[in-house]
């Protein structure tokens, strides 16, 4: 049996010794760039759509079926993929997924290819015997066909089941796109950090990021209506400066972290975020010391962490088990599709209101 896993690009190595640590026994098989395939030892399908894994680099995961079969026919792509759906579904309704293999559509996500192939699939599925629920959003306990596109290749098919840890998006790809005026990428890593998490951010509530600069997250909670304190000696967008609606303003300290005091903190915090541009092991000591200090209060965390040197991605293990160390529970660590060298570590302060 087979196992696939979407990954970003380029982190295909990082995923490998992932699943190297976690799963000794599991061999690797087919491998392109954003899509790696496992052969593991699960011989039944029920267990391999249930496995419990929370991975850190794999956006999705999932039983393979296996890639298309070309053969002369038309639309070998589309007929392949329902022959494999209507061998392995057993019958059962589907939820379709379809998604670019390897780097995503320029444009953002959904691409206008994945939605015709989606189309192209639908309009053949009950002549072919698989049974097609009429929406993409799928719910808890749906079966999810996964479909990953390649332009010079087969595709290949997967399933996986979902369940609220599993982002609902096909492979896992946030279905937003930056919106022209946002000051920076942070923008949309907020956003995908904030559905993903699945962590109760709303309006009326304030938030203190660390390392803001130029303001991207910080526009994106100001636009959520979330009071922002923004500490980073970096300039900061005039927009975000001038943001004023409601509850929701922005209030700069023009400092470093290292210079943070106790008496800087002017209320209280109900969420911190950090987004500094050094290892873990330069943050950690500042994130631990401002959990300390906001506590009383405090909801819980989102931490950018940047996997700029030579054994981050091995250190996560013990930086994830020294965040859990601080009180914080459900501590969960990821990298998502609007990321690059770089995961999120989120996690909740324990009686605070639920997701």
């Amino acid at each position: 049996m087979f196992v696939f896993c979407v990954c970003q690009f380029g982190s295909e190595r990082l995923l490998k010794a992932e699943v190297a640590r976690t799963w000794p026994a599991w061999r690797l098989a087919f491998s392109r760039p954003g899509y790696v395939t496992f052969k593991t030892d699960l011989t039944d399908r029920s267990r391999a759509l249930a496995l419990e894994w929370n991975p850190v680099f794999a956006r999705r995961f999932g039983l393979s079926l296996g890639p298309t079969k070309d053969d002369r026919l038309p639309a070998p792509q589309v007929r392949g993929t329902l022959r494999l759906l209507q061998m392995h579904a057993q019958g059962q309704a589907l939820r379709l997924h379809v998604f670019p293999m390897g780097l995503p559509h320029e444009g953002g996500f959904p691409c206008p290819h994945c939605l015709a192939v989606h189309d192209r699939i639908a309009a053949q599925a009950q002549a072919s015997g698989v049974s097609l629920l009429a929406q993409p959003e799928p719910q808890d306990g749906d079966l999810v066909a996964d479909v990953a596109c390649a332009d010079d290749g087969p595709w290949w098919v997967g399933l996986h089941r979902h369940h609220a840890r599993v982002s609902p998006w096909p492979g896992a790809n946030l279905p937003l796109a930056l919106p022209p005026d946002a000051p920076s990428r942070a923008w949309l890593i907020l956003e995908e950090g904030v559905r993903w998490s699945g962590l109760p951010l709303t309006s009326g509530q304030t938030a203190l990021e660390v390392g803001c600069a130029p303001g991207g997250a910080s526009m994106a909670l100001l636009q959520r209506g979330i009071d922002v304190i923004g500490v980073d000696p970096g300039e900061i967008d005039p927009r975000v400066l001038a943001f004023d609606r409601g509850y929701a303003r922005f209030t700069w300290l023009r400092r470093r972290m290292q210079d943070l005091t106790r008496h800087d903190l002017p209320r209280p915090i109900d969420w911190l975020l950090f987004d500094v541009n050094a290892g873990s092991n330069v943050v950690l000591p500042y994130v631990e010391r401002l959990l300390s200090w906001a506590r009383a209060r405090l909801h819980g965390l989102l931490w950018t962490v940047k996997l700029n040197s030579d054994g981050a991605a091995d250190r996560l293990p013990r930086l994830i088990e020294q965040v859990r160390a601080t009180g914080l529970v459900d501590v969960r660590c990821a990298q998502l599709s609007c990321h690059h060298r770089e995961v999120l570590i989120c996690g909740q302060f324990p009686g605070r209101p639920g997701r």
